[in-house]
């Protein structure tokens, strides 16, 4: 095998690796502060990909024709609340939140309490002051079809 021959076919390995990564792991920058404490705006993150991501993952997925970072606060079958202070209630437990900088209800116009249907998510941002998450009819429930991913690791 000559060495142009080889070297084309270890292009072509190369490429089909690369591909295939970003393809398993794909790659995105966080914008904004809605995920802080735990990410800071401009963090690079690689996901895996997964359309089951469990409850307290951070996820990615596609809303509007952006990608965007959340965490998921309920799953399909669970009853999520927020109560008027600020704490997330799912299945009558309230959640221990560790990475909430501070408890916030802000303007939900959610119909809560609510049993989130089968194959949607309720998402929220860690920094709740400012997240535009699942409180609000403006991004609402996430489908399972718009789901990217659950966070691997930052870099």
């Amino acid at each position: 095998m000559s060495n142009d021959r080889r070297l084309s076919l270890f292009c072509g390995l190369l490429a089909a690796g690369a591909l295939s990564l970003a393809y398993l792991l794909p790659v995105c920058r966080t914008e904004g502060t809605s995920m802080q404490p735990t990410l800071k705006d401009g963090s690079i993150l690689i996901f895996k990909r997964t359309k089951h991501p469990k409850r307290g993952d951070i996820a990615a997925f596609r809303h509007e024709g952006r990608v965007i970072v959340k965490r998921v606060a309920a799953v399909s079958g669970d009853t999520v609340d927020i109560s008027p202070e600020g704490a997330v209630i799912v299945n009558g437990t309230i959640q221990v939140e560790p990475y909430v900088s501070c408890l916030y209800r802000g303007s939900c116009d959610a119909p809560l309490p609510m049993t989130v249907p089968e194959n949607f998510f309720f998402m929220l941002g860690d920094e709740r002051v400012s997240s535009i998450d699942s409180r609000s009819g403006r991004l609402g429930l996430i489908d399972r079809k718009s789901i990217i991913g659950k966070l691997f690791c930052t870099i």
